[in-house]
């Protein structure tokens, strides 16, 4: 291992903590806990690689601990080996329930304790590599909708600047013959302020949308879903769709808001694309919302005519693409289905319906602690 792995050892028998520690020796840096809630509090600070957690303890025993680690979004990757001296089934089970990486059978030795955490170092180096990998597809997919999304500004804005050149040219031609009145000048002013304010907006929201995302913060889904929209709206107008989004529904999503704006803005662009080639289609695209006590849904359906059967299992692989090479990089639906299952915990799908395709995110509630 280049770096030290933090490991989090949570037992209330200080014995079995200095056991399991003189047992890890300078290979790993370790953190102790006595208690599930001071693992909870102290994973929460320190951030460990690994917890290694006793199932029975007072104050708060390993299962509770774990379903406070795996419903928080800092803590819930965060593999648990469970150790127990009865071994029941029933708590098993539980611990399985929640997400257990593996179990330790007490007393414990030297060599099953290592060969586990080495077995989950591995996995998490695993876990990291693709992570990295993930990201950079990420960063291409940004880099390549970047091209589109000038494009966009630049089609945006053309009808403005027209309209700002025209009256330019109105009031250059009244002040030639004399004909300028305060009225028409104050008129035209706050005509063009308008133009200005809206034009303004616009690349406020393409700012927006390739602003990082440092940290996740709370946003409300219904907004952010309209302003995914708006930076396609020139784009729908000129190829004459429409789109239908839903009422605000004050559902409140906390995670990363850019990134779910990108995965919007994929599947409505693919949308854009599948109705554009499929010509004989009205083009609409409806986005709908529904919640439950679990989940939040949001679907995402168009009239392109669908996707074909031979290929709708393979629209989420990375670099596949059902258009020409010129047109698509492959790489939109790959990454919006890894934003949405390891940024947003949910899970993205795809099915044909009798007009087109239809795809459909859905968002656990305890994960994203959406409220309404």
């Amino acid at each position: 291992m280049d770096e030290k792995l933090k490991i989090l050892l949570v037992d209330d028998e200080p014995i079995i903590i200095d056991t399991m520690g003189s047992y890890l020796g300078t290979e790993y840096k370790t953190l102790v806990a006595t208690d599930g809630k001071k693992a909870y509090e102290m994973a929460k600070k320190q951030t460990p690689d690994i917890i290694v957690m006793d199932i029975t303890m007072p104050i708060m025993d390993g299962l509770e601990a774990g379903k406070l680690l795996k419903a928080d979004p800092e803590t819930q990757d965060i593999p648990i080996i469970y150790s127990t001296a009865h071994g029941e089934s029933a708590q098993v089970i539980e611990a399985l329930r929640i997400g257990a990486a593996d179990f330790l059978q007490k007393p414990l030795t030297k060599e099953i304790l290592l060969s586990r955490l080495e077995k989950q170092a591995e996995l998490l180096s695993l876990r990291r590599e693709n992570l990295k990998k993930d990201q950079m597809i990420i960063q291409q997919s940004k880099l390549a909708a970047m091209g589109e999304m000038i494009a966009n500004i630049a089609h945006q804005w053309r009808q403005p600047l027209m309209v700002l050149s025209t009256t330019n040219l109105a009031i250059a031609m009244r002040s030639t013959k004399g004909t300028l009145e305060d009225e028409y000048v104050q008129k035209t002013i706050d005509k063009n302020q308008k133009i200005i304010q809206s034009m303004n907006e616009t690349i406020q929201s393409f700012s927006n949308y390739f602003q990082p995302n440092k940290v996740s913060h709370e946003f409300d889904l219904c907004d952010s879903l309209e302003q995914s929209t708006k930076l396609l709206l020139s784009l729908l107008n000129d190829k004459e769709i429409t789109i239908a989004l839903p009422e605000n529904q004050n559902i409140l999503l906390h995670g990363f808001e850019n990134e779910l704006s990108q995965v919007f803005v994929n599947i409505i662009k693919n949308s854009i694309d599948a109705i554009v080639e499929h010509k004989d289609a009205v083009g609409t695209i409806t986005v709908s919302v529904a919640q439950n006590n679990k989940d939040i849904q949001i679907s995402i359906s168009d009239t392109g005519g669908g996707i074909p059967d031979d290929v709708i299992n393979r629209v989420f692989e990375p670099y596949f693409t059902t258009k020409f090479k010129s047109d698509g990089t492959g790489i939109g639906l790959y990454m919006s289905k890894m934003i949405i299952e390891n940024s947003m915990h949910g899970t993205l799908h795809v099915e044909n319906t009798n007009d087109g395709a239809k795809f459909t995110i859905n968002l656990p509630k305890e994960q994203n602690n959406a409220t309404r």
